[in-house]
């Protein structure tokens, strides 16, 4: 990846299938510098960025993420009906606003994160796993005009990610970085798993702290991916490095504390949150002024990230 600075990457969501949010999304984030815009495997997705990018008279890298039937950043939630007592609990914790008092869950505004399933007190929302392939998911897009590949490969079969992704170097000439934490593999089979697969080239990596957690902006929600990018770090590996998971506009400062060099952060949820009031409103095309407030908060929150 050939940039100067930090890089900021703006993450839509792998599950994310609400095309005009994601178009309105795309839009505020170019406008504010961020550098990566990432979608879901979809043609509308990245059809959606393309869109935001003329609108925004500016080119980003566009970046699209596939990933492994068990990673949580693909899953759906899905009702289980004569177990819901309307209790209302997911309706209010969900970051996506997918589900209404009905207790219907929207599909296409789902992200999988899981906040729903862990306030439900009778169990009566599972988590439906994506079944294609990370190869199916790319041949889905493959006719499409992008940038980057992001892998994500949050799984304990270290032969299955090792095949897909050289399935993936075989069928697609871009970048490709692999976003991974430290849930099913140990320190040690990390630092094999990259040492093998990177071959000696400089390896994008996208260090996954706490999944989905960024919501908050306090300075502790960063700790699993500060930690994790440290240990990375110590591996001595050639690796261009991006935090993710728990990311907010405290990252950068906690990674300068603890003496972690980085290369970039991705943000996902704690943006999506930071934008949400402007994006859902309904004359957001049509009303200049709440577009030029989300873009001005945006700019001041990358100002926050560049400035360590």
């Amino acid at each position: 990846m050939q940039l100067n600075n930090k890089i900021l990457k703006f993450i839509s969501g792998a599950g994310n299938e609400n095309f005009e949010n994601i178009k309105r999304y795309s839009y505020i984030f170019i406008k504010a510098g961020f550098d990566v815009i990432d979608v879901s495997p979809l043609k509308n997705s990245i059809q959606a960025v393309h869109d935001a990018e003329k609108l925004a008279e500016k080119d980003i890298k566009l970046c699209v993420s596939v990933g492994l039937g068990d990673d949580i950043h693909f899953n759906k939630a899905q009702l289980l009906p004569h177990l819901c007592n309307k209790c209302l609990n997911c309706v209010s914790s969900c970051p996506q606003l997918a589900i209404d008092n009905e207790v219907i869950i929207n599909q296409s505004d789902c992200i999988g994160c899981m906040k729903c399933v862990n306030v439900c007190p009778n169990s009566a929302i599972k988590m439906i796993s994506n079944e294609n392939t990370p190869i199916f998911q790319l041949n889905n897009v493959l006719s499409e005009k992008f940038d980057m590949l992001e892998f994500h490969c949050i799984s304990s079969d270290i032969s299955l990610i090792k095949n897909s992704y050289k399935q993936l170097k075989e069928i697609f000439s871009g970048e490709i970085g692999i976003c991974l934490n430290r849930s099913k593999l140990n320190k040690n089979q990390i630092v094999d798993l990259l040492s093998e697969i990177s071959d000696g080239n400089k390896l994008i990596v996208q260090a996954d702290g706490k999944s989905m957690s960024g919501g908050s902006d306090d300075l502790y929600s960063s700790v699993e991916a500060v930690d994790f990018a440290k240990e990375l770090r110590q591996s001595n590996l050639n690796l261009y490095l991006i935090l993710s998971g728990g990311t907010n506009s405290r990252t950068s400062e906690l990674a300068y504390k603890n003496d972690v060099n980085i290369d970039g952060i991705a943000l996902g949820s704690y943006a999506r949150k930071f934008v949400h009031p402007y994006i859902i409103c309904e004359d957001f095309w049509e009303n200049k002024t709440i577009q030029d407030n989300a873009v001005q908060r945006v700019l001041q929150l990358a100002d926050e990230l560049r400035k360590y």
